[in-house]
């Protein structure tokens, strides 16, 4: 069996790559011989093994100056690119059985857009199967979607909506949820085409070795020039808007002022590659100029590295070791991984509430009942706040003992169901549970098998 993953960029530190990581993992654990390609702009190697390959195509990368480039172009210079990496493309599947496409109408790089949809059209009538796995729609990159639009359907030029949900027997769709099926129905996608398959949590990220963990913590504390008893609240994000990370520093805020407690923020990338390039440079200032309880940006591997017995990087399981809950405040997932993978690495997550992302683990028995969906600042949840300065400066008010009170006052209800998590001793007995319905449900060996599952069933 030769399967291929096609995404952007191969091996750098993103939600994507973790998910092809996990898939890979588990195919190897179900079948010995498997053989694996990731294909795409290689920033480093997913994973390293008999029988795992990387092909470089470096235009499927997606840099700044290349996003701005494409804004220019017209549906004619898509067309064209998009043509020169459909032949690539063709000759690194050469010989694959089964093939899958990430994130393919994002809408972020068009001509592999049409290149992605040149494949499957191309293969038609042949016996590969291919299958776009959809991690995040258009409609969600307003930008992207307007790019997309200049494929108008006119003369030689594609309809954008035949690119984006091309139809062919042997090619099919998966979707991580149950929002995303519906979403694809409602694009006129057969229900027989769509296969639901979760993301799976990585097992092997997990660091036993809790002891040398602590060591990642002593770091932190030198650096920051921290107390020894802060509690590490740990957002496994990048700094970027839709991650809603102003919230995150409010929330940390509020709890240290009303608990009494050190709790101190860690998110674990800051990068300025991509969306919102200055939304993460606002955030790390205004965290400088007010000495805030927040770090951006760890500085993780995926997994510990060490050589001579010497830390080079901590993993990110390091992290989840350290700190002492989890949180969350996004405010759109395409699967939200960090709502199950706390649970597996034995920590609670607090914090904002995703319904429609949330309501699939929900069914799989997952409690989440102490997680918010609303919190109020006045009359208004904190998300309807339109400007970035004043959600920032709210952080700083909560010094103020009446407005903390008042926005106690204001969430009284949904606080306190995290607050009696946190206070609480029945902490221990939801991770037990909550982390038995996780293996259960969502091991990469479990979804490895419902991707082979897909491919036999959406076609």
């Amino acid at each position: 069996m030769k399967i291929a993953f096609i995404h952007y960029s191969i091996g750098e530190s993103g939600g994507v790559n973790s998910v092809m990581r996990s898939n890979a993992i588990g195919l190897r654990k179900i079948y010995k011989n498997v053989h694996i390609t990731f294909i795409g702009a290689i920033d480093s190697y997913v994973m390293k093994g008999e029988n795992v390959k990387h092909i470089n195509i470096k235009e499927l990368g997606v840099k700044p100056n290349i996003i701005l480039e494409f804004t220019k172009q017209t549906a004619e210079d898509y067309i064209k690119i998009g043509e020169r990496l459909y032949q690539k493309l063709k000759k690194a599947i050469d010989k694959i059985d089964y093939v899958v496409i990430e994130n393919p109408v994002i809408g972020i790089n068009p001509p592999a857009t049409y290149a992605f949809y040149r494949l499957v059209m191309d293969n038609k009538k042949g016996k590969r199967k291919i299958i776009y796995r959809i991690h995040d729609f258009p409609e969600e990159r307003k930008n992207n979607f307007q790019n997309l639009k200049k494929f108008t359907g006119k003369g030689n030029i594609p309809y954008w909506h035949d690119i984006l949900y091309p139809k062919t027997d042997n090619s099919g769709f998966i979707v991580l949820n149950t929002t995303g099926f519906d979403r694809l129905r409602r694009n006129k996608v057969k229900a027989n085409k769509i296969f639901l398959l979760s993301n799976s949590v990585n097992e092997d990220l997990i660091e036993k070795d809790v002891k040398t963990s602590e060591e990642l913590r002593k770091h932190i504390i030198r650096e920051e020039s921290l107390e020894s008893d802060e509690k590490f609240l740990f957002y496994p994000v990048r700094v970027i808007p839709r991650k809603n990370v102003e919230e995150a520093i409010f929330l940390t805020m509020f709890l240290r002022e009303h608990l009494r407690e050190n709790y101190y923020l860690l998110v674990s990338l800051i990068e300025t590659r991509f969306e919102g390039s200055d939304y993460p440079s606002i955030i790390q200032r205004f965290v400088k100029k007010n000495n805030l309880p927040v770090r951006l940006g760890l500085h993780l591997s995926i997994k510990r590295k060490e050589k001579n017995n010497k830390i080079e990087d901590f993993g990110l399981g390091d992290a989840y070791n350290i700190c002492d809950k989890v949180i969350t405040t996004s405010i759109l997932e395409g699967f939200g991984l960090f709502f199950i993978e706390s649970w597996y690495f034995n920590k609670a997550i607090i914090g904002r509430d995703l319904p429609m992302v949330t309501k699939d683990f929900k069914k799989a028995g997952i409690n989440l009942n102490h997680l918010y969906s609303r919190l109020l600042i006045g009359k208004k949840d904190f998300t309807e706040i339109k400007s970035l300065k004043e959600k920032l400066n709210l952080s700083l008010k909560l010094k103020d003992k009446a407005f903390c009170n008042k926005v106690y006052k204001d969430n009284k209800k949904t606080l306190n169901n995290m607050i009696r998590l946190i206070k609480g001793k029945n902490e221990r007995k939801l991770i037990t549970g909550n982390r038995k319905r996780v293996i259960k449900n969502f091991s990469s060996k479990q979804i490895a098998k419902n991707l082979i599952k897909a491919f036999k069933t959406v076609f």
